[in-house]
């Protein structure tokens, strides 16, 4: 599976979590060139601050493989993994982390002064994984516009 193809997919994931009354974002676990999980941003409709696209999609991932070590795997992000979600990427050794657009926030794995996804010597973590950043971001940019996100005040 290519990086485009993936991508797609958290797309459409995005929009159908925003349809439902989530944030706007999915992601894919990709191994052995399939998509072995999916997850999209249930936070509103699960009452669950832990259900980021990111984490659903590595829970999913771990339960359909019936493992933790992920090592080989890419995981594919409409957005930019939070700094809970990159230290689960970490913990379970996911290889490649694709991600459309940047955190709008302080909080990114890759781009914020606590840029997990990137930082070497962490106690307890593997050497990090290859990232890549802005991949499609132009057409989660436009999603986001389309769909009005953020909302003003958030």
């Amino acid at each position: 599976m290519d990086d485009a193809t993936a991508m797609n997919r958290c797309i459409d994931l995005a929009r159908a979590a925003a349809e439902r009354g989530d944030q706007p974002f999915g992601s894919v676990v990709v191994l052995d060139g399939r998509i072995v999980a999916e997850g999209d941003n249930s936070i509103a409709t699960d009452i669950d601050p832990t259900a980021h696209a990111e984490l659903m999609a590595i829970r999913r991932a771990c339960q359909a493989l019936g493992r933790i070590d992920l090592t080989g795997g890419t995981i594919y992000a409409s957005g930019e993994p939070c700094l809970m979600c990159s230290s689960v990427i970490r913990a379970t050794r996911l290889s490649r982390v694709v991600i459309a657009m940047p955190s709008r926030g302080s909080a990114g794995g890759a781009t914020s002064a606590y840029a997990i996804l990137k930082a070497d010597g962490v106690a307890g973590l593997t050497a990090p994984p290859e990232v890549i950043e802005g991949f499609f971001e132009d057409r989660v940019r436009a999603l986001h516009a389309e769909l009005g996100w953020p909302p003003s005040g958030v």
